[in-house]
C-alpha cells in the first residue's frame, strides 16, 4: 500500500524515561508483575502541575505486554496487534508502518501537536515514493483521542485517509470519574493494600477522559453534563479541573462542525464499540458521596467493554448512522480481539464488506473485578444467551505462566449469569480467557491478586 500506518497506544501504553531513567516500561517489572506494585518508585510518574509539559521525560516505545492501573485503565499489550498489523497488511516498521509513543500522563493536546510533527515528516518521507500517501491512523483507547485532536483540531484531516478507533472514549468514561471521585484504592478490612488516588490526580490526561454526556445527579433520572454541576467538588474530584478537561473534547466537537462546512473535508472512520460488558453509566451524588451506576436512567444500554460506555465510543458526529463495528469484548482486549482485527485489516485495505452477511457469535458477558486481596477468592461472574455448553475459564498467572481451569455455576435466580469462585491465587497479574462453547467467540480480560 502507498500510506502511512500509525499506530497509536491508549493511556500507559507507552514506556516512559525521565532523564534517561525508566519510570514506566514493562523491563522495570520482570516476570510480568504488576508495575504499580512497585510502591514508591512511582512517585516519579506525578506531574508538578497541569501545565507540566513533561520536559524532562520522553516516551520511548509502545509497551508491549500488560499494563494496568486497577480501578481506573488496564491493557492487554500491544506486542501482538503490531505483529498482525505489520505481517497481514506487509508493512516496514519506519517505511510505511510507525508506531507513536507519547506521554500519557500529560495534556492530549500536547500528544496531538506531537503527533503532528511525527506524521509530517514520515508523510514527506513516503511521498518522496508515493506522492498520494496518506495517513490511516489505529488509535487504541486514549490514543483516539489524541488521534481526532490531530485530525480536526489541528488540521490532520488533510492529510488522513482513514481512522480506526478501538474502544475510545469519545464521549468520556464513568469509570474515570468514578476514579477521579471515589479514589484509586483496595483495602481489605482496616488494610490498606493499594492506593493510588494521589498519583492519578496529578495527570492533565485522567480528566480528559471524564464523561461529557449528561451523566450525573441527585437522582438517576435526572442527569446532567458536568459543566452543569456548580459544586467546588464532588468527592475528590474538583469540578475546575474537571471542566477544563471536558473543553479538550468540546474543542474537537467544535472544529468537526467548522471542517465539515470545507468542501474538501472527508476522511472514513471506523469507530470499534464494546458491548455485553458490566460498565459504569451514570452516577448519583448521595450524601455519602458519589455512587457510580452499571445503569442509564435505569436501563443497562448494552452496557459498553466494562471502561468505555457503548455510547461513548462513537463519535458525536457519526451517531445513529450505523457505522460503527460492535464486538462482545472487554476494553483491555479489544485491540487482540480476532474480529476486531479482521474488520480492521478490511477497512484498511478499503475492501466493502457490508453486504457479506454471517451468521453472528453468541456474545460472552463477563463481570470480573480488577483486583483482590490475595487472602480472597476470585469471585467472576459470566453468561453467554444462547449456548447450551458450559461456560468455562482458564486462567492464567503472568508471573508463572501456569494455568488454573474452572467452570462457572448456574446461580439459578433466573438472570442468566453463572458464577465462579476461585480461591488461593497467588499475588500478581492473572489473563482470564472466558469459553462459552462452540458458537461463541471467547473473550479475555485481566485482573490483579495484591498482598
Amino acid at each position: 500500500m502507498n500510506d502511512v500506518v500509525v499506530l497509536i497506544p491508549g493511556i500507559m501504553g507507552s514506556a516512559i524515561e525521565k532523564n534517561g531513567v525508566p519510570i514506566w516500561d514493562a523491563s522495570l517489572a520482570a516476570g510480568g508483575r504488576l508495575l504499580w506494585t512497585l510502591g514508591k518508585s512511582l512517585d516519579a510518574l506525578a506531574l508538578s502541575s497541569d501545565s507540566d509539559t513533561g520536559a524532562d521525560a520522553k516516551a520511548t516505545r509502545l509497551m508491549p505486554d500488560v499494563h494496568m492501573i486497577p480501578f481506573f485503565w488496564k491493557i492487554d499489550g500491544y506486542s501482538a496487534l503490531s505483529k498482525y498489523i505489520q505481517s497481514t497488511l506487509n508493512l516496514t516498521m519506519g517505511e510505511d508502518y510507525f508506531e507513536f509513543a507519547y506521554d500519557w500522563r500529560l495534556d492530549n493536546r500536547i500528544s496531538a501537536r506531537r503527533l503532528q510533527q511525527a506524521a509530517s515528516g514520515w508523510l514527506e518521507q513516503r511521498r518522496k515514493q508515493y506522492p498520494d500517501a496518506r495517513l490511516v491512523v489505529v488509535g487504541h483507547s486514549m490514543g483516539g483521542l489524541v488521534a481526532r485532536y490531530f485530525i480536526e483540531v489541528l488540521g490532520g484531516w488533510r492529510d488522513t485517509r482513514r481512522l480506526i478507533t478501538l474502544g475510545t472514549p469519545h464521549r468520556g468514561s464513568v469509570k474515570a470519574l468514578d476514579a477521579l471521585c471515589n479514589g484509586l484504592q483496595k483495602h481489605i478490612g482496616s488494610v490498606t493494600l493499594l492506593n493510588l488516588s494521589s498519583l492519578i490526580e496529578t495527570f492533565p490526561s485522567a480528566y480528559q477522559l471524564l464523561p461529557i454526556y449528561p451523566c450525573v445527579g441527585k437522582t438517576a433520572d435526572r442527569l446532567e453534563p458536568l459543566e452543569q454541576i456548580t459544586q467546588k467538588m464532588i468527592g475528590r474530584l474538583d469540578l475546575d479541573r474537571a471542566r477544563h478537561g471536558v473543553e479538550f473534547h468540546r474543542e474537537i466537537e467544535r472544529a468537526v462542525k467548522k471542517n465539515q462546512e470545507d468542501a474538501a473535508y472527508g476522511y472514513r472512520i471506523l469507530p470499534v464499540v464494546g458491548t455485553e460488558q458490566p460498565t459504569l453509566l451514570s452516577a448519583v451524588l448521595t450524601d455519602q458521596g458519589v455512587q457510580s451506576l452499571r445503569t442509564y436512567k435505569g436501563k443497562t444500554m448494552l452496557g459498553g467493554d466494562g471502561t468505555v460506555p457503548r455510547v461513548s465510543a462513537t463519535p458525536i458526529e457519526l451517531s445513529n448512522r450505523g457505522l460503527e463495528m460492535f464486538a462482545a469484548c472487554p476494553h483491555a482486549s479489544l485491540q487482540n480481539f480476532d474480529p476486531v482485527r479482521t474488520q480492521m485489516k478490511s477497512v484498511v485495505n478499503d475492501i466493502d464488506i457490508s453486504q457479506m452477511k454471517a451468521v453472528a457469535a453468541a456474545e460472552v458477558s463477563l463481570d470480573l473485578p480488577d483486583a483482590i486481596g490475595v487472602t480472597e477468592a476470585l469471585i467472576a461472574r459470566a453468561r453467554c444467551p444462547g449456548s447450551l455448553d458450559p461456560i468455562r475459564a482458564n486462567i492464567r498467572s503472568l508471573d508463572t505462566n501456569l494455568v488454573r481451569e474452572a467452570e462457572f455455576a448456574d446461580e439459578s435466580d433466573g438472570s442468566g449469569w453463572e458464577i465462579l469462585r476461585v480461591p488461593n491465587l497467588d499475588a500478581g497479574t492473572y489473563r482470564i480467557r472466558v469459553d462459552a462453547g462452540p458458537g461463541s467467540e471467547p473473550i479475555e480480560d485481566l485482573f490483579a491478586v495484591v498482598e
